[in-house]
């Protein structure tokens, strides 16, 4: 079995919804994966790779920096997002913000309950539901 993400806390409102998972690297790991799955990012074109998997440009700067002493980039732990670091991915139907705490991150969209329900499928295939 794969391992998963441990699930905190999800919350429904009218205006926007909240889910709280544990902050790991594995979040890290499936990041493009997700966003590309619930349609916020396609990746084609232009795009950047590393390790043979493919990023948009955008999740790619969130995820790497520049390795100054090899010459090249590396991927950032998640121990290096600070408290409060906010990223925010906005689409024609969704908005999504995640937000990097002390102990936990904590993902926000904004959406209908049809979009709801497919972020929901895609975030299962990572975290415990």
């Amino acid at each position: 079995m794969t391992k998963k993400l441990k699930l905190m806390r999800i919350k429904n409102s009218e205006l926007f919804n909240e889910i709280d998972i544990e902050k790991s690297n594995l979040f890290l790991d499936s990041l493009q994966d997700f966003v590309v799955d619930i349609g916020l990012k396609k990746i084609e074109g232009d795009f950047y790779e590393y390790n043979n998997k493919n990023y948009d440009m955008g999740t790619f700067y969130v995820l790497f920096d520049d390795d100054i002493k090899e010459g090249g980039v590396r991927k950032k732990d998640i121990k290096e997002f600070e408290d409060g670091e906010t990223v925010r991915y906005a689409g024609n139907k969704l908005e999504l913000l995640i937000i990097f705490l002390e102990s936990k991150i904590k993902l926000i969209f904004y959406c209908s309950l049809k979009e709801r329900e497919k972020i929901i499928d895609s975030i299962s295939k990572f975290v415990d539901i």
